[in-house]
């Protein structure tokens, strides 16, 4: 059984309407229990995240509205690599961070029509080599979710939003010293559930499950059980 938990503080800064500066530092706590080791764990500072978010179609009608966005970015070593369990160094994917710059691009497209809205998401990360000369595969998504904003009051009256949808996600197979892991890779198709509370202008109150709806992974690794999300 293997789980993980992540709490992450972001940093928004909008240079101009249409460009958006983004830091993620995430703190990191992780857990593998098998029959062999028994528990094994590790916790700390993760890999930061910096990222631009410029805004490219801005189209807007009454009641409605059509966003198109690019992003790049990067994840960045802040994380640390040296976790020991036992005075044993842990395996690469169980420390907190990677050891690696890994940069990252994506194009996202919103459009607004009435009380619904409908998100679409292409995102594609390289990872490079980082600790113990090991590089963790790439990795692609695609996802659309459609959202009904069920509540609605006059402004700055509270509203909020249910929202479904589907993920596309594929990790590339890992490798330690430019070798091939076997056990390693992974496709999967996710249904995700959500809702969003907007109480007053200055808050957000979003949670969601993600829950596999097909999985492949390669030889023998842990297949994906329920990802939860817990926003402010």
């Amino acid at each position: 059984l293997y789980q993980e938990h992540r709490t992450v503080l972001s940093i928004d800064h909008g240079f101009k309407p249409d460009l958006t500066a983004t830091l993620l530092f995430p703190y990191v706590e992780k857990s593998l229990d098998t029959v062999a080791l028994g528990t094994q764990r590790a916790s700390g500072i993760g890999d930061a995240s910096v990222l631009l978010k410029y805004r490219v179609v801005d189209k807007g009608w009454k009641r409605s509205a059509f966003y198109v966005a690019l992003i790049g970015g990067a994840e960045l070593p802040t994380g640390t690599t040296s976790e020991r369990d036992a005075g044993v160094r842990l395996a690469p994917g169980l420390q907190p961070g990677s050891g690696s710059v890994d940069p990252f691009v994506a194009v996202s497209a919103t459009l607004s029509l009435d009380r619904f809205r409908f998100d679409n998401t292409v995102f594609y990360k390289v990872n490079t080599e980082g600790s113990q000369d090991f590089d963790e595969g790439d990795f692609f998504s695609v996802s659309s979710s459609v959202a009904y904003r069920f509540l609605h009051t006059r402004y700055p009256g509270p509203t909020a939003s249910v929202k479904v949808g589907l993920q596309y996600r594929h990790q590339g197979r890992d490798q330690i010293s430019d070798v091939n892991v076997a056990s390693s890779g992974s496709d999967e198709l996710l249904a995700r559930f959500g809702v969003t509370l907007h109480p007053k202008p200055a808050w957000d109150i979003k949670a969601s499950v993600d829950v596999p709806v097909y999985q492949d992974v390669n030889g023998m690794q842990l297949a994906q059980d329920v990802r939860l999300f817990f926003g402010m």
